[in-house]
């Protein structure tokens, strides 16, 4: 009697513990993710502000029209009207998904393979390229990524426990993320994959595990031909595989946005390096007595495989199907980030064993592995931080103090967030891809004096900067050209105008 209550006792006591521990993660997580929050928006972030301000059925209809899942910006909307429209504020929600990413990684590695594995996640997550766009961005990206872990470890705890709240656990956690980001169906992608795979090992449990995923799938069946309908349409156009995609994508997935940092040929010495880490983490899986210990009879390196490699994959048929270009996209890249995480964690542990071979010097360096790695990961960060930039943040003044009172045709959204406190602010014109006669023609509507700007906020050259230099009226010039980042301005007057 006096043993089990003493049991009780310390396993509470242990609770306690891991509870106050995953709260201190949660919130040093989140503090992390913070830093920079307040910078300007990015065109699609000014996206989400505009869809916020609409009544609650014309943003559902307009985000469905858009190929969207309206669910985030429904709930980015009550969360504006709660906590204010600032750049920080709008972000929050996302910081909150990426904090809580990181505590269910640890939580997930713990339950996997032991704490002395999980310790390896958080800053390993923290310092990711990829999830830090995702933390700091007002779009339901860093929620795909929280869903993506939460369905890995609800699949492993059913084929753990074999308990049917844990199939409930998945079946939620699909519907949800499936409602939450249409991409997520990546993730769910890799799982099935999985579950298909590691029939061999237990076909009770993936069976099972294979169906509540199905299931789920066909419960959202209609709303997703419903979403389907309103997105671009598809043509197939013959296949076309290029080797260098895959290679960019697989090291932008692993690496974040290294572009940024490094160049030329260091991708692939990068990329052997990674297979290095792949083949240690994989072997330490299968020949490891503790990690075979501690995940029991639970296919890992089935389930790591499908993780990492099923999403990617599957991007690279669809685009060289298609021919559009989805994978300069990040947000397509992080149903494999969570896998990645794990076996990046894996790997690292492997480096700690001591093998028996006396080799001091290279245990050494493998003991290293870690803090190299959080390294780079934190140099690449870094360098996406700061050629991220303010454009329309820094040019919304400039346009008011060289000319206010001119109209401003182009995609004027950014601007209506920057002069969104303004009482009195230029007429605002929104164009995007125009022909030349709708250009002219709304020229002519829109300043019949001839004064006016044409904005741009775009990563490319789009037809309406194409449009100021070849195709103005006869009797207008483009009399001043501001730019900052991605963000261009053209201040157009006729040509007997003078601009100090």
């Amino acid at each position: 009697m006096m043993n089990h209550a003493v049991r009780a006792y310390w396993r509470l006591l242990r609770m306690r513990r891991l509870g106050l521990w995953l709260a201190l993660l949660f919130v040093s997580s989140g503090i992390i993710y913070s830093v920079g929050l307040g910078r300007g928006l990015t065109v699609d972030e000014y996206t989400t502000w505009q869809a916020t301000r609409l009544p609650l059925p014309e943003l559902i209809a307009n985000r469905l029209r858009a190929g969207h899942s309206p669910v985030y910006f429904v709930l980015e909307s009550w969360w504006v009207r709660v906590f204010g429209d600032a750049e920080w504020a709008m972000r929050l929600p996302s910081v909150l998904f990426a904090a809580g990413s990181v505590v269910l990684s640890f939580l997930f590695l713990r339950s996997l393979c032991g704490s002395s594995v999980a310790t390896y996640a958080p800053p390993l997550l923290l310092t990711h390229q990829l999830a830090v766009t995702c933390a700091q961005s007002a779009r339901p990206y860093a929620g795909a990524l929280f869903f993506s872990i939460a369905l890995g470890f609800a699949l492993f705890q059913w084929w753990r426990h074999e308990k049917l709240r844990m199939l409930l656990y998945v079946f939620a956690t699909t519907v949800l993320g499936l409602l939450f980001y249409p991409a997520f169906g990546l993730s769910v992608a890799a799982m099935a994959v999985a579950c298909l795979t590691a029939i061999p090992c237990n076909k009770r449990k993936a069976t099972w595990g294979l169906l509540t995923l199905l299931l789920a799938v066909l419960v959202l069946a209609v709303p997703t031909l419903l979403l389907a309908k309103s997105q671009q349409r598809f043509s197939l156009q013959g296949f076309s595989w290029s080797f260098e995609r895959p290679i960019n994508l697989l090291a932008r997935t692993v690496f974040g946005d290294y572009k940024l940092v490094f160049r030329g040929a260091t991708r692939y010495l990068v990329l052997v390096v990674w297979g290095w880490l792949l083949f240690r983490a994989f072997w330490t899986l299968r020949s490891s007595v503790m990690f075979r210990s501690i995940a029991s009879d639970f296919p890992i390196s089935r389930f790591l495989t499908s993780w990492v490699f099923v999403p990617p994959l599957a991007l690279n048929l669809f685009e060289a199907v298609t021919h559009r270009n989805v994978l300069s996209h990040p947000r397509y890249l992080l149903p494999s980030l969570g896998g990645i995480i794990v076996l990046h964690a894996v790997a690292f542990a492997s480096c700690q064993i001591q093998p028996q071979a006396k080799r001091d010097g290279w245990n050494k360096w493998l003991r290293l592995m870690p803090f190299l790695m959080v390294t780079f990961q934190l140099i690449v960060t870094l360098g996406w931080l700061r050629t991220n930039g303010d454009g329309p943040h820094e040019l919304a003044p400039q346009l008011l103090r060289i000319n206010a009172r001119a109209p401003v045709i182009g995609m004027t959204h950014p601007l209506s967030y920057e002069w969104r406190n303004l009482e009195h602010r230029p007429p605002l014109i929104p164009a995007y891809q125009l022909s030349v006669e709708e250009f002219q023609e709304l020229i002519h509507k829109a300043a019949p004096d001839g004064i006016f700007w044409v904005f741009v906020y775009d990563n490319n050259m789009n037809s309406l900067d194409t449009h100021v230099r070849e195709n103005l009226p006869r009797g207008l010039q483009c009399a001043q050209r501001l730019s900052v980042e991605d963000a261009r301005a053209y201040l157009i007057t006729p040509r007997s105008t003078q601009i100090d």
